[in-house]
């Protein structure tokens, strides 16, 4: 009889893990890949960080937010034309629709970056994080992306 009690026991401790096993197979519904912030010179307290965005659920997926471990505040920014002039507009929401990829890059979409902490940047990656309304949060490392040096002669190196 505590054989059978015992085999039971056995049988319902295993039959409690498969959700998590199964759970633990499912792909990710957002993928970051990229992610890079830009590296300014000394004394500045903005910069810009970009990566790509892909959607690889079946429902779209809202960013709502940003954050970096080594930042006080990130926000969603665009660059728009206004009336023949460039400006970098806010953005509060933004729609990943289901299949697509959205790139933040120069010049367009990318996140701003408030008062990183560039003693820790130089030292590791900094941890990007976001956060959407129907897909959760998602986390990944962002290397540094170094200044470019002009040359002394036409060009950069």
């Amino acid at each position: 009889m505590s054989k059978c009690i015992c085999a039971l026991s056995w049988l319902f401790m295993c039959a409690l893990w498969v959700p998590f096993i199964a759970a633990s197979d499912t792909p990710p519904m957002l993928e970051i890949s990229a992610a890079s912030i830009r590296q300014m010179p000394p004394g500045q307290s903005v910069t810009s960080a970009y990566m790509v965005v892909s959607n690889r659920s079946e429902v779209p997926c809202t960013l709502v937010g940003a954050a970096f471990d080594i930042a006080k505040r990130v926000e969603f920014h665009r660059h728009a034309q206004v009336d023949g002039m460039m400006q970098m507009r806010r953005v509060e929401q933004l729609v990943v629709a289901p299949g697509r990829d959205v790139r933040f890059q120069p010049g367009g979409l990318h996140l701003m970056v408030f008062d990183p902490d560039w003693v820790s940047l130089n030292k590791r990656t900094a941890q990007l994080t976001v956060r959407t309304l129907e897909c959760g949060e998602f986390t990944t490392a962002a290397a540094l992306r170094q200044l470019v040096k002009k040359s002394s002669g036409w060009g950069r190196k």
